[in-house]
């Protein structure tokens, strides 16, 4: 990181007050926000917890599925999520006996 700024500039030090102003600008507005929804107390900076929305909202289940963790997943744009596998045409392998299923 120091290589980027010249010896003898006070540049490193603005960088640094910047990325502060920066973190805890994002925390304050997070805060505040938090603090003025009904949905969410200070144990959301715990663990997250927040309160279920009521009976007539819900997530639609491909929202949920994208909003996700997102590993091993991709959102759908009208084309496969997958490049699909070459087939083959032999039969599978007949299953050992000493073999998990």
């Amino acid at each position: 990181m120091l290589s980027l700024f010249k010896n003898g500039t006070d540049l490193f030090g603005a960088y640094g007050i910047g990325l502060a102003i920066g973190f805890f600008g994002y925390y304050l507005i997070l805060s505040s926000m938090v603090a003025r929804s009904p949905n969410f107390d200070a144990d959301f900076f715990l663990d997250g917890r927040r309160r279920r929305p009521i009976e007539p909202m819900y997530i639609p289940e491909e929202w949920r599925k994208a909003a996700g963790s997102g590993m091993g997943e991709s959102l759908r744009s009208g084309a496969p999520s997958a490049p699909s596998m070459p087939t083959t045409t032999n039969p599978p392998a007949p299953a050992r006996p000493n073999d998990p299923i």
